[in-house]
């Protein structure tokens, strides 16, 4: 007679606990678009103020152009940037076959950010060139004068002190405190977790 009872709070419990894992995953997706929605509104604001005016407006004030229109879509999905990716390659295969080609060899490698789930703040430093091309600016800079490299110990002398140079220059990223845990995705073997008994 206690078997039943028992088996009967078993599943009393489950059942709450799936409803709320569902309810959940539907507030999660909900919270998603919404955000997703706030972010496109603020970048569309952001760009107009920028232009002083709303797209196809004439006006005294407007700076500049944009070259068309068309909603910008914010992406932080891995599946659906992967889709946007192959759709954009498969449209490029027609118009311009080698853009093509370059795109599918690159096509997992523009997508790695997405696929370790990085931040959006951090994952927008960390997608742009900017920061190694800066630095390595600044590295041509103070080697600019040097004509005579003496072997390869020359080299990375000149290289470090172009280096140190940089970094007086360098500035936070953007996203910095997201750093530590795109570290531990990318190294789980330094970072073991703590089991649980």
């Amino acid at each position: 007679m206690n078997a039943k009872p028992h088996s009967q709070s078993r599943s009393l419990e489950e059942e709450p606990r799936s409803l709320r894992e569902e309810i959940w995953g539907q507030f999660r997706t909900v919270l998603k678009q919404e955000l997703k929605g706030m972010m496109e509104q603020a970048l569309e604001k952001e760009l107009n103020e920028h232009r002083q005016a709303r797209p196809y407006e004439r006006s005294d004030e407007r700076r500049g152009y944009r070259n068309g229109h068309y909603r910008r879509r914010l992406m932080t999905d891995y599946g659906e940037a992967k889709a946007a990716l192959q759709k954009l390659w498969r449209q490029l295969c027609e118009v311009n076959p080698s853009a093509a080609r370059s795109l599918e060899e690159g096509m997992e490698e523009t997508l790695t950010l997405h696929r370790l789930g990085v931040a959006p703040l951090l994952r927008r430093s960390l997608s742009s060139t900017n920061l190694i091309e800066s630095c390595l600016s600044t590295v041509r800079h103070v080697t600019r004068n040097v004509k005579r490299w003496q072997g390869g110990d020359h080299i990375a002398r000149w290289t470090a002190a172009g280096l140190l140079e940089a970094e007086k220059k360098f500035r936070k990223v953007k996203g910095y405190r997201e750093l530590k845990e795109l570290e531990r995705k990318l190294n789980p073997e330094l970072h073991p977790q703590a089991q649980v008994a």
